[in-house]
């Protein structure tokens, strides 16, 4: 009788400690969602600031190729080369052209966020309504248009103060990339 007894307070006692809920506590789990939010909250700016930066800076290497290989192109074939950079709508796109910047013809588009900066400086043409920014290089890769010392700025469409610049420096047409 008493082992009967020992057995069934054995049995009650495995029985209710393998029973019980296992888990978190409602308590627990609110405190870690708070805490999930609030380096999130922390985190996000930084976030946003970094893409934003990384977007410009892409742009910025996209025109600078460009030039690049306008300014090539130019010397290859004795012509005038160059790149011409126009908003349309919400978009800025950017075009190589031959002569003259009405001749480009295909737009290549940034991310949505980019835009032309009023500090723009290069030569522009009104082309279809819309102001065309072009910096173009001469038979020589020499800059044409009175162009030195002058270049395209990009910013972006969330009112920070971040700008990438890509600039023809000389008559000569040395290209510079300079940011802020």
């Amino acid at each position: 009788m008493k082992n009967q007894f020992v057995k069934q307070i054995a049995k009650a006692h495995h029985a209710s400690s393998c029973n019980s809920n296992g888990g978190f506590t409602a308590t627990e789990l609110l405190v870690v969602i708070i805490l999930i939010g609030v380096i999130s909250a922390i985190a996000a700016p930084g976030w946003l600031g970094y893409l934003e930066r990384r977007r410009l800076t892409a742009a910025q290497d996209e025109i600078y190729q460009a030039l690049l290989n306008a300014q090539v192109k130019a010397q290859q074939t004795a012509s005038i080369y160059g790149v011409a950079v126009r908003e349309q709508g919400d978009q800025v796109e950017w075009s190589p052209y031959a002569s003259s910047p009405s001749t480009a013809a295909v737009w290549e588009s940034f991310h949505p966020s980019i835009r032309i900066d009023q500090t723009t400086d290069v030569a522009s043409t009104p082309v279809s309504g819309v102001d065309v920014y072009y910096l173009g290089f001469d038979y020589e890769g020499n800059v044409a248009n009175d162009n030195e010392g002058k270049g395209i700025t990009l910013s972006t469409d969330t009112g920070s103060d971040i700008k990438r610049r890509v600039a023809a420096e000389t008559i000569l047409g040395n290209l510079r990339k300079s940011k802020d």
